[in-house]
């Protein structure tokens, strides 16, 4: 299944024009199929990239500068 076979829905398109409209991003209408069809795709797996979690759940002070234990 290729990025244009998804299903679109005109709900998810203005989703995803607000989010390159918050982001800054012009798309060209040249390109805004294929944009659209990405970001459709992206917005598909990103359950898979980052699980949903609150600011209160991720981990803090993981990481000490010129700790070089190994």
């Amino acid at each position: 299944m290729s990025a244009q076979d998804l299903p679109s829905s005109s709900s998810e398109d203005d989703d995803i024009e607000q989010r390159f409209r918050n982001a800054g991003v012009v798309v060209p209408a040249d390109r805004a199929e294929g944009a659209y069809a990405a970001a459709r795709r992206l917005l598909a797996a990103l359950h898979w990239l980052r699980k949903p979690r609150t600011a209160a759940a991720e981990p803090a002070h993981i990481f000490l500068a010129g700790d070089n234990r190994s």
